[in-house]
């Protein structure tokens, strides 16, 4: 096992943990108070909770389980309303703590199962220096997901609590190679992707891409039909309260309407805020009531418990809107989409670390055979980011799928037969993801209202 080697490199985890928590301090204290419409609406969940309001943490659009963690934090806190902001933030910090506990649970599974894989468990030389690569290459990665692309600790928004859950799902599929403690693990897997869909309604169907993945990375479907009938029924159980709730909400099986509203705006074309309007358009069921003319007064039209109703309950305002496929609204909302996947400023660094890697690494056929092998963690990247190209696609909704994807694709490329070209390409990658290091703090680390990476 490479357990007792990895134990050796503490003093590397060690580095690269504190550079990744400096840089979470920083960003906290530059967002400490700011807030965003998103980040109100979940407030206003978060209210439920101290009111024992429990019904309203169910919301078509908004996912109960960050609003619950703020509410828990603000239950025990009480802070005054000049510290409640702080204090989201400071619980975005423990969310945080939490991604990066899991990524490190990942990223030993990753080096455990590819190093073992790759027939380096006797070399501990060679080996050696692979691990301190795929720590550097592994939290470089990390650290430019969680604070370019998520941003997660500046903004009031549960991505970083996707990210935990997305990290551990994937380490835990990793697990299921090595062929011990199957059943715990796919246990913890039900668990991990139940409370994934109540942190945000992506991970519903990307719960059904991790369990099929699951399934082979079992093998023998005998075995692999009741360990994932487990992973099925504690998800089950887990995420069929939220999707019964929003059922009954919306009068149709559902687990989330935030999808089918943006595809009406983003696709369709269907205005974001219809209702402001003196002449609602038809189609609405819920129009707001004109009050005054000159200048024009809006009404709610009935009692909301809301700092702004209309957009802590967006489902409700929008009924009437319709979402329907059109041949020229898909492929051109596609295009928009992938071009902040491939031509975005904050996408940048990641690919000069992989071409950079490939250049100096370059073996085609044998980097195929070790990317094939990395594709239980490029199918849930690839797939989720594919599900948010269909439909809307920005840089903090993808950056732990990115983080998986380019993991996947790391396991093709950094191992190597040749130790002049592991010394040459160990020297490149330190200067690869210091550079990434860099552009980051260049780009990143000044004041929030002076630079916004995700809108």
């Amino acid at each position: 096992m490479l357990t007792p080697i990895l134990d050796r490199y503490r003093l590397t985890r060690l580095v690269c943990w504190s550079v990744c928590i400096g840089f979470a301090l920083l960003e906290v204290w530059s967002g400490l108070q700011y807030p965003d419409s998103d980040g109100i609406s979940y407030l206003d969940m978060s209210d439920a909770l101290l009111k024992h309001n429990w019904h309203l943490l169910i919301n078509a659009c908004w996912s109960p389980l960050y609003p619950f963690l703020i509410g828990l934090a603000t239950w025990i806190v009480h802070p005054s309303g000049y510290w409640e902001f702080p204090l989201v933030h400071v619980v975005n910090f423990a969310i945080f703590l939490g991604a990066l506990v899991s990524f490190e649970f990942l990223l030993h599974q990753v080096i455990c199962v590819y190093g073992q894989e790759n027939g380096r468990r006797d070399a501990d030389s060679a080996l050696s220096l692979q691990v301190w690569k795929w720590q550097l290459l592994g939290y470089s990665i990390f650290a430019w997901g969680s604070f370019v692309l998520i941003d997660g600790l500046r903004r009031v928004n549960p991505d970083l609590c996707v990210a935990m859950f997305v990290y551990l799902d994937a380490g835990l599929l990793l697990k299921l190679r090595t062929g011990t403690k199957r059943s715990r693990t796919c246990l913890l897997l039900g668990l991990t992707l139940g409370f994934g869909y109540l942190a945000k309604a992506i991970l519903f169907p990307m719960a059904f891409v991790f369990m099929a993945v699951a399934f082979f990375m079992v093998g023998k479907w005998r075995k692999a039909v009741p360990l994932l009938a487990m992973t099925l029924v504690l998800f089950s159980a887990i995420a069929a309260p939220l999707c019964i709730g929003i059922s009954q909400m919306v009068g149709r099986p559902s687990f989330g309407e935030s999808g089918s509203l943006n595809y009406a705006w983003n696709i369709n074309g269907k205005p974001w805020l219809p209702f402001y309007s003196s002449v609602p358009p038809p189609y609405l069921k819920h129009p707001m009531d004109l009050l005054i003319r000159h200048p024009d007064i809006f009404g709610f039209g009935g009692p909301f418990a809301s700092t702004y109703p209309l957009w802590d309950d967006p489902v409700y305002w929008n009924t009437g809107v319709s979402a329907a496929f059109t041949q020229r609204g898909q492929p051109r909302l596609i295009g928009r989409n992938l071009a902040v996947l491939f031509a975005g400023r904050d996408m940048v660094p990641i690919y000069i670390l992989e071409g950079g890697l490939i250049l100096i690494n370059w073996d085609a056929p044998r980097r195929f055979k070790h990317i094939v092998r990395g594709w239980p963690l490029l199918v849930p990247g690839v797939v989720a980011l594919c599900l948010f190209a269909l439909v809307h696609l920005l840089p903090r909704y993808i950056g732990s799928f990115v983080v998986l994807a380019f993991l996947g694709l790391i396991a093709g490329i950094t191992f190597q037969n040749s130790r002049d070209t592991e010394k040459r390409s160990a020297i490149v990658t330190m200067v690869i993801a210091a550079s990434v290091l860099v552009f980051y703090c260049a780009f990143y680390c000044c004041p929030f209202d002076s630079n916004i990476s995700n809108s």
